[in-house]
């Protein structure tokens, strides 16, 4: 049986009403801020908090000096699945796969990972680059338990694993319903809102990543200097016709290049497809149509250059982990 948790109370606690209160004041003003806001967010022992710094802030602000715990994946589970090699590998590639996720939208994210565990991300903003990624999970959405269950089942079938002992430490985790999701996703945002005025003293990034050189802010410089002229013109092309029915080669013929030259493009810096490219386009425009509430599933799914209503539908849920419906009921809750 799944271990039981207390409830969140979910009016706002002294210590919430005092970090809202730090929005319009000068949260500089206490050296341990920002540890704070990360302890508040593990509140109630359900969720696990942590930080990366891709831009070496720590070097030069002690607010961002956060103990080693912060900066690992601390959650019982996660610490099962990385008892090995290949599980660990898998673990880190999805993590970059985040974070590149993260980078390129600059702006926060939630979703499964490979092993069917949810996560919030939200980046830290600074002159409108991407210089810290904070994390909040790892927890079973209540909503979608059998589609993580079959996600995890589907994992252990790839990797040839035990899937009996995963689902032992599986059942173990915390189910979430939609309305402490969004809960916290509120929180998380209020963190990263506040850390962000609390790395306004920091120069710009790219200096600052030059005079730390710390190994985060390096990776972080050729992931920010990494995307071809020609993958960034594609990108743009398919941000401004993803209505349209969009093949490699339509993109290749009006930049002018061979599609298997494109298509490698894509695969090397997006580890993934065109085809992928523009499904996540789709869908982010999808999601943005379900939010206003003006317009039927069938209806968004052609506005956003789907011809099939259950292509469309299984598209959303790989993007997203939920249904349109799903997704359209969390946003109402």
């Amino acid at each position: 049986m799944p271990r039981e948790y207390p409830e969140v109370p979910f009016s706002a606690s002294p210590v919430e009403r005092r970090l809202r209160s730090a929005e319009e004041e000068n949260p500089t003003d206490s050296p341990s801020m920002l540890l704070e806001l990360l302890e508040w967010l593990e509140e109630g022992g359900r969720w696990y908090a942590g930080y990366s710094d891709l831009a070496g802030l720590a070097e030069i602000l002690p607010d961002f000096a956060l103990p080693v715990v912060y900066q690992l994946h601390r959650c019982d589970f996660c610490a099962f699945a990385k008892r090995d090699v290949i599980g660990l590998s898998d673990c880190v590639k999805n993590k970059h796969a985040v974070n590149r996720l993260v980078i390129s939208r600059q702006e926060g994210l939630e979703g499964q990972c490979h092993l069917g565990i949810t996560d919030l991300a939200e980046p830290l903003l600074l002159n409108g680059d991407v210089v810290g990624i904070f994390y909040l999970g790892s927890i079973i959405d209540a909503e979608n338990e059998e589609a993580s269950k079959d996600r995890l089942l589907r994992y252990c079938n790839r990797r040839k694993l035990d899937a009996s002992v995963f689902l032992e430490q599986w059942r173990k985790l915390p189910r979430i319903d939609t309305r402490e999701i969004e809960k916290m996703r509120s929180r998380l945002q209020l963190v990263a809102r506040i850390a962000t005025r609390l790395a306004a003293p920091a120069e710009s990034v790219p200096d600052l990543v030059s005079k730390n050189s710390t190994l985060a802010g390096v990776i972080w410089q050729k992931r920010r200097n990494r995307t071809p002229t020609t993958l960034q013109k594609a990108m743009e092309y398919v941000n401004g016709q993803y209505r349209e029915s969009l093949r490699l080669n339509d993109v290749a013929d009006h930049l002018g290049i061979r599609p298997d030259s494109l298509g490698s493009l894509f695969r090397k810096y997006t580890d993934g497809t065109m085809a992928d490219y523009l499904a996540s386009v789709r869908i982010r425009h999808a999601c943005e149509l379900l939010k206003s509430g003006r317009f039927s599933g069938g209806e968004i799914a052609l506005l956003v250059g789907f011809t099939d209503q259950s292509q469309f539908s299984k598209t959303f849920k790989k993007e997203t982990g939920l249904t349109p419906t799903a997704y359209t009921r969390r946003m109402m809750a």
